[in-house]
């Protein structure tokens, strides 16, 4: 049941790329604004001539005013593990993909959307939420997480974590509600 499970997350993934650039091509074509995927593995990072490879393809795009869609490779990476690079890379899903890359492009600001309105110190649904305007990391301990959605592989958690390692390293960062305009 279990290499059920994940195959289908991976069948699912592979589908899903396809329509998901669709959608971003027509809505960005709008603008007059071309778009390019880049699917990233946490192995892309591991090797230097790998990750500066990325870095300098996405910086090219932008240059060509070209918008990359960058998203994790879930079709083929491999499920989360324990050793040293892992727990240095810590990259588990888009969320964190998204602030390495900040970080590795030395962006000044990185927007995380969600279908949430923002930071809660509980679970948006649970009596006594409160959304918090301003965020800073040494308020991290004060919050409680629900459980994330079944369709994806983060969560406000990872949102959270995500902003406190690009913080960490100079970016700014954004977690907003992208289903609002404004």
């Amino acid at each position: 049941d279990e290499v059920k499970a994940v195959l289908a997350t991976r069948a699912a993934a592979a589908v899903g790329q396809s329509g998901l650039m669709s959608l971003y091509e027509a809505m960005f074509a709008q603008y007059g604004v071309k778009v390019a995927q880049i699917l990233i593995a946490k192995n892309d990072f591991y090797n230097n001539e790998t990750r500066q490879n990325l870095i300098s393809t996405i910086n090219e795009l932008l240059h060509l005013n070209i918008m990359p869609i960058v998203n994790t490779n879930d079709a083929v990476s491999p499920p989360p593990q324990n050793d040293e690079i892992s727990k240095k890379l810590d990259i588990t899903d888009n969320d964190s993909l998204a602030a390495h890359l900040a970080s590795e492009i030395e962006t000044d600001l990185l927007i995380l959307m969600t279908d949430v309105n923002g930071i809660y110190n509980k679970p948006p649904w649970e009596d006594g939420s409160r959304m918090i305007d301003t965020f800073s990391p040494n308020m991290t301990k004060e919050l409680k997480f629900g459980k994330k959605s079944s369709v994806g592989t983060g969560g406000m958690d990872s949102k959270v974590k995500a902003a406190n390692w690009a913080l960490e390293r100079g970016t700014s960062v954004v977690i907003c509600n992208g289903l609002f305009q404004g």
